[in-house]
């Protein structure tokens, strides 16, 4: 884990392959229990970004496939192929807050 993976949780359900780089404050969370058979794959040489979030879900799980990389800030909750990178939306405004310190 790159950073030391520092505040990262990895959920039971999770297979983690070889040379995946990692970095801070990482979800891996399955929604499932665990020992089911739904589970969240990250195969080999993948990197995923600090503060990335993967979402499984009890319908088959998810799959990062070899290579690809998951940008820093980005919420995943379907399958990624192999060599792709899926990156966090930009943020932006949206609308005005209104003002509540008065």
């Amino acid at each position: 884990m790159v950073h030391m993976g520092f505040g990262s949780v990895v959920h039971p359900n999770v297979t983690i392959g070889r040379r995946v780089k990692m970095f801070h404050h990482v979800s891996l969370a399955a929604e499932t229990l665990p020992g089911s058979e739904s589970r969240i794959v990250i195969e080999d040489d993948v990197v995923i970004g600090a503060h990335a979030i993967l979402l499984g879900n009890d319908r088959g799980g998810i799959r990062i496939g070899r290579g690809a990389v998951v940008g820093a800030g980005a919420v995943v909750n379907r399958s990624v192929p192999p060599g792709v990178a899926v990156i966090a939306m930009p943020d932006r405004a949206v609308k005005p807050v209104k003002d509540y310190s008065s």
